[in-house]
């Protein structure tokens, strides 16, 4: 076949591919599930839920409840989901006598987490504020049935504020927090013993630059610690870590627009970082901006792409989310409803978004070479039309077929990357890594292979 005739076909089959999957009466809806945690709810108000998968595969929530935030009577609560339903929620802590003089103060913000090797942990504030406050930690060896009484957290060490710890590779648990009491500082604090003893790392930023709070933490396939959350200049903060999370870099302000509200983010098993967030700025009132819910993606935590709307009523709130991805690979995200009730909606990561990536190739580039080291979606804008039409040429019209004939045969984007890696590994002799790749087309370093298929797509888009 004529090169240029070949290039208009593989064009041609990729914009039909593209159009069919972005079509939404072709692509199913990515959420699979969704319902609220307890019905009828057993406080007035619900805020500020967590949630685990416990190693064993139950799945627990838990959120604070009682008549308002920051009221005395506020406790713990906590469900456990069975086979077809969420189980009555429990109270399991409070702060009764725990305030000056024996008297009641709120709890807050709890936090779910079990390490590679242990019992389920539960950790918790109590205090009149969020500036007076102080962390406590139970913990229970049966999934959540049994609870072992109060620990006190050390002075100085709060806990996990919001959002859920991670783990590293060499078991340390990191633990993301923040302080309100001489401005809005955020930090880590780590343990080498499964939550026994902590340590607390300096502040990740100048309040007096940007105020952040609640961070989530992600673990980048390349060994960098991201954290990132909400601040007080209306954007979401972002800063990393190549050391484990003893050195970070200068805080940023990311492009992603926040109303001072909560989020949470999870990294996926096939590579990409979701979040969930409340997407606008902030208004007068404390919740205006908190009506719309989304969901994002992005390929380097850096650029993010929203892609799916969960809630969308401007006079309410839907706040404060927590995501978790569970060993099926489905992932799972609790808010807060309207104040009134914990909402639990399950979503399937393969129907998020489309196959192929978007880029900047779609403009006219100059001369060079591909740069391994710029982000994914800018990976290729050095590229010339016709260095960019013989990689089409070369590399990726046997994508195209596969990629066309999944989604004939309705199997989704997931089947299509998944056999466009078996076949793209094969094609180059890719090393039998599934991360570490030496690609002609993307460049040397590490690649995970469903992006290295994306990037192929995306050269193939802008010819």
């Amino acid at each position: 076949m004529h090169p240029p005739r070949l290039l208009t076909c593989l064009v041609t089959s990729l914009a039909a591919f593209t159009a069919q999957a972005d079509s939404p009466a072709s692509r199913p809806s990515p959420i699979v599930l969704s319902e609220f945690i307890a019905d009828p709810a057993p406080t007035p108000q619900a805020h500020a839920s967590t949630l685990l998968e416990t190693r064993d595969g139950t799945l627990l929530a838990a959120w604070f409840g009682g008549a308002h935030e920051g009221a005395a009577d506020v406790g713990i609560w906590l469900a456990q989901r069975g086979p077809q339903h969420w189980q009555t929620p429990r109270r399991i802590a409070d702060g009764a006598h725990a305030g000056a003089n024996g008297a009641a103060v709120p709890a807050w913000n709890p936090v779910l987490f079990q390490p590679a090797i242990g019992p389920v942990q539960l950790y918790y504030k109590l205090g009149p504020n969020p500036r007076d406050w102080w962390g406590l930690r139970i913990t229970s060896d049966d999934d959540g049935a049994h609870w072992s009484p109060p620990q006190r957290l050390p002075d100085g060490i709060l806990g996990p504020i919001k959002n859920k710890p991670v783990q590293l590779p060499n078991g340390r648990i990191l633990a993301p927090s923040s302080s309100e009491d001489r401005g809005w500082r955020a930090h880590l604090e780590w343990s080498d013993d499964d939550g026994a003893h902590w340590q607390r790392g300096m502040p990740l930023n100048e309040p007096s630059v940007i105020g952040a709070i609640q961070p989530s933490l992600l673990l980048h396939t390349d060994g960098r610690v991201q954290a990132l959350g909400r601040s007080q200049q209306n954007k979401l903060f972002s800063t990393f870590s190549t050391d484990g999370g003893l050195h970070w870099q200068p805080m940023q302000l990311l492009d992603v627009e926040n109303p001072n509200s909560g989020t949470d983010a999870v990294m996926l098993r096939d590579g990409r970082a979701l979040l969930v967030y409340n997407p606008g700025i902030a208004g007068k009132d404390w919740g205006d901006g908190r009506g719309t819910l989304a969901v994002a993606l992005s390929d380097d935590g850096v650029h993010w792409q929203r892609v799916l709307t969960l809630e969308n009523s401007a006079k309410d709130e839907f706040s404060y989310p927590a995501v978790i991805q569970t060993r099926d690979g489905l992932v799972h995200i609790s808010y807060t409803w309207k104040r009134q009730r914990i909402k639990h909606v399950v979503i399937d990561p393969a129907r998020l978004g489309a196959c192929v990536l978007h880029s900047v190739c779609r403009h006219s580039p100059t001369q060079g070479e591909i740069d391994y080291r710029r982000p994914l979606h800018r990976r290729f804008a050095a590229l010339t039309r016709a260095s960019r039409r013989d990689a089409c040429a070369m590399r990726c019209s046997w994508m195209i077929s596969t990629a066309r004939d999944a989604t004939n045969e309705e199997i989704g984007c997931r089947a299509s990357v998944r056999h466009a890696r078996q076949r793209f590994r094969r094609s180059f002799h890719f090393r039998t890594s599934p991360t570490q790749t030496r690609s002609p087309l993307i460049g040397r370093g590490p690649a995970p292979l469903p992006y290295a298929v994306q990037a192929c797509l995306v050269a193939c888009s802008g010819v």
